[in-house]
């Protein structure tokens, strides 16, 4: 890649444009939606043209670390290089570029060497210096490996050292993923009282067993008492099972439900659980008639939108929205704007089916974009914030306004309890 390319490949990550970052890579790309890609394809796409710039205007590339403007971005893509010693080189200059815990952290891991990264937790200075909180040093001691992270969980001195509550021990345990070390951990009451286990703690590490283990103790009387498991954490086990005919099993049983308290939006989440497409079909098409008589329209709805069939959404959304395609009749209110003027809406909104609105981009109207909004709350949280931003607008405002007072409307439909 040359300088122009690199400035230009600068600028797009700068402003999050993916699809302009997409074409500087070998990788396809078949997603229309650029935010449908998933992580582990991105890390791909970066690597890939981090390769180009290495055999290309590296030198070049290399000088922007120093650029304010591109530092970020420059730092992002040297964590997908080869080039190990220049990696080490931006660490150690990491009070002059002045890169933030999170850069550091990212770069160290991106050495992939163990020693190194080993050097680095073991150095009390340097991890003061860095400024490396506990988050950090979890990311970066799982990195190393299982032996490792056990000699670091069984050492009293350095849970001390790390301040490693119990949120930090258990991503630890997790880390090792040794599901007989996890047992022998969640089996040992001295080693959960040592470590403050809490039972949302012991449903994390349940959850990383076995569907066979986890359906043990959920029908175990005695271990729900013994780990102090709420209902909120033998649901969560529940889904962790992922045990279509276990989930189905808890579903089908008035008594168990009522055990449960559990509302709509848990069946949802049960259903979904399953990951068995065609028993969510069966429920959308009533031929499973326990769950969809439990539903309302407006949750079918949620439930169709889940499952992310466009297609199949478009020709369905009707059947539980009737008036999916209707358009207030609100005449007083026009975007008056001159027709050569360009304009862009973004819509902020949340409520229950949160989770089925972020699936709903070129749905919940042509060209409109449905993603996470960090400013309403966290992405996994039931209700959390979506934003939903319209195409460029121009020439006819008639048209725009009826559209976006649509795209209002169905985000009404849909229970948003915000919508700004």
């Amino acid at each position: 890649m040359n300088k122009e390319q690199i400035l230009d490949l600068l600028d797009a990550l700068k402003w999050d444009d993916f699809k302009s970052v997409i074409k500087y890579s070998d990788i396809e790309v078949k997603e229309d939606n650029t935010l449908d890609i998933e992580k582990s394809k991105r890390e791909q796409i970066l690597r890939n043209i981090m390769s180009k710039i290495e055999v290309g205007d590296y030198d070049f590339f290399n000088s922007q670390r120093y650029n304010k403007k591109y530092k970020n971005e420059y730092v992002k893509l040297m964590s997908f290089s080869s080039k190990i010693d220049d990696i080490k080189q931006i660490v150690s200059e990491h009070k002059k570029l002045k890169l933030n815990s999170f850069q550091i952290r990212r770069l160290i891991i991106a050495t992939h060497q163990s020693s190194y990264i080993r050097e680095i937790i073991e150095n009390k200075a340097t991890v003061s210096e860095m400024k490396l909180n506990s988050s950090d040093l979890v990311q970066l001691i799982s990195e190393i490996g299982e032996k490792y992270i056990i000699s670091i969980i069984e050492d009293k001195d350095k849970i001390k050292q790390f301040k490693f509550g119990n949120s930090k021990l258990t991503q630890l345990i997790i880390a090792t993923k040794n599901k007989k070390y996890i047992k022998k951990i969640i089996e040992d009451s001295e080693k959960r009282k040592l470590y403050k286990l809490k039972s949302s703690n012991l449903t994390d590490l349940i959850s990383e067993t076995s569907p066979k283990y986890i359906e043990e103790i959920l029908n175990n009387a005695e271990k729900i008492d013994e780990y102090n498991l709420d209902i909120y954490d033998i649901f969560e086990l529940i889904k962790a099972t992922k045990d279509y005919e276990y989930i189905k099993s808890i579903i089908g049983v008035d008594e168990k439900r009522e055990e449960l308290d559990l509302i709509a939006n848990d069946l949802i989440e049960l259903v979904l659980a399953t990951e068995n497409k065609q028993y969510i079909l069966d429920i959308l098409e009533e031929r499973e008639k326990v769950v969809s008589n439990l539903l309302d329209k407006k949750y079918m709805a949620h439930l169709l939108f889940l499952t992310q069939k466009k297609e199949y959404i478009q020709e369905n959304v009707k059947k539980f929205l009737p008036n999916w395609d209707s358009v207030p009749q609100n005449k007083d209110v026009k975007i008056n704007l001159p027709k050569k003027m360009t304009v862009g809406v973004e819509i902020e909104t949340q409520g229950v089916h949160s989770n089925a609105i972020k699936k709903l981009t070129n749905i919940i109207g042509k060209g409109w974009v449905c993603k996470s909004d960090a400013s309403l709350g966290e992405e996994d949280e039931e209700e959390g914030g979506v934003e939903v931003t319209s195409p460029i607008m121009t020439g006819d405002f008639d048209k725009a306004t009826d559209e976006l007072e649509m795209v209002c409307n169905r985000l009404d439909m849909l229970r948003s309890t915000f919508i700004k």
